[in-house]
């Protein structure tokens, strides 16, 4: 290694671990938790968003209250076709056959 070269190294190194700390605070205010908050934060949909994770919230949404009202609806039938035993057995065949073949 040159002289210059050395002598040029050893006296930037002390500045070095100046500025990576300096850097390092900035980033941190920078991109905290404040200024994208994560999605464990909110949990709530929003449609505005159009982010891949705003998307998939609410994508989870709508799934979750699809899947309740086909049970709330299932078990309503069930209800009602409960002094009739063969129409039990058929509707769950057939979702029995319909889960099979999605």
């Amino acid at each position: 290694m040159l002289p210059f070269v050395k002598r040029w190294s050893k006296s930037i190194f002390p500045l070095r671990k100046v500025f990576s700390r300096q850097y390092k605070a900035s980033l941190e205010a920078e991109y905290s938790e404040a200024a994208f908050p994560s999605p464990a934060m909110s949990q709530e949909c929003d449609r505005n968003d159009q982010s891949q994770i705003g998307m998939d919230m609410c994508a989870g949404a709508d799934f979750k209250a699809s899947d309740e009202k086909l049970n709330a609806d299932y078990a309503e039938i069930m209800k009602r076709l409960s002094d009739n035993a063969d129409a039990r057995r058929l509707l769950q065949e057939s979702q029995r056959a319909w889960i099979a073949f999605r």
